[in-house]
């Protein structure tokens, strides 16, 4: 902990916050990831949302082991309001979001880092790996490396999570993992998760909200999140109310599209 605390004093000091339910089978395999990461300047976050398998005793035999690692046990709540959770517990300059059925390569942080340790950004953005169950891998997304800033970020960053232009295939992934955010411009401006029960895709409506605030992005060339699709989660298993979950998405993000044009007009 020690060296921790002195590497504080130079490069960013990063929250990772994992929420989990139960996820035994992967749970293990996404916290060594973590903690065998070559950037060592990190808190770990581990809220258990109300797990009914051994995830939280996994949880809290990585605490008792390493000091940085701290849990939280809670009722169920869903992914989305389970973020905000651990937002409220986290001290970190920048914070992470990791699923824990996912896991990240060794430079993972070490490469979303640099650009923090060279220059000023509120954000960076990196590419991911797509794996299946048993770990292999389906697709590799690097993005070509960028620097975004005032209205640059609108333009080239949100359009993009929009989809590809016409002519280039330069679309961003709309979601949380792999990314670094200010934990200060979250706090300033009150930003916070909806529950995907409510809205059926947290992530799209996070990074609507967070970046009509970003000032300053950095996209590295980077695909070391693993990220594992998974059949059963809630965007791709069948529900019977599915279709008006989106009706109420997209209408949601329709009244936000038309705010954030106003305000830029």
């Amino acid at each position: 902990m020690n060296n921790i605390v002195k590497m504080k004093e130079k490069t960013p000091f990063i929250s990772i916050i994992v929420p989990v339910y139960n996820v035994e089978k992967f749970l293990e395999q996404c916290i060594d990831s973590i903690v065998n990461q070559k950037y060592k300047n990190f808190e770990v976050i581990l809220i258990d949302d109300g797990s009914t398998d051994n995830s939280g005793i996994i949880c809290d035999k990585y605490s008792e082991k390493y000091s940085y690692i701290r849990v939280f046990h809670k009722n169920n709540s869903g992914l989305g309001l389970t973020r905000n959770y651990g937002m409220e517990h986290a001290s970190g300059e920048y914070v992470m979001f990791v699923d824990s059925d996912d896991f990240l390569g060794p430079m993972c942080l070490k490469k979303l880092i640099a650009p923090l340790i060279q220059g000023k950004y509120d954000t960076v953005i990196g590419g991911y790996t797509r794996i299946d169950d048993t770990g292999k891998i389906s697709l590799r997304k690097n993005y070509k490396p960028n620097s975004f800033f005032g209205k640059e970020v609108k333009e080239n960053v949100m359009e993009k999570m929009l989809g590809n232009s016409p002519k280039k295939n330069d679309s961003i992934k709309m979601s949380v993992w792999n990314n670094l955010y200010s934990l200060e411009l979250i706090k300033r401006n009150k930003l916070h998760f909806v529950s995907e029960r409510k809205y059926i895709s947290e992530d799209i409506v996070w990074d609507l909200d967070y970046f009509q605030y970003s000032e300053s992005v950095k996209i590295v060339s980077s695909a070391e999140y693993y990220y594992r699709f998974n059949p059963d989660s809630l965007s791709h298993k069948y529900w019977p109310n599915k279709f008006e979950l989106y009706v109420v998405l997209y209408s949601y993000l329709l009244k936000k599209v038309k705010q954030n044009t106003r305000g830029a007009s």
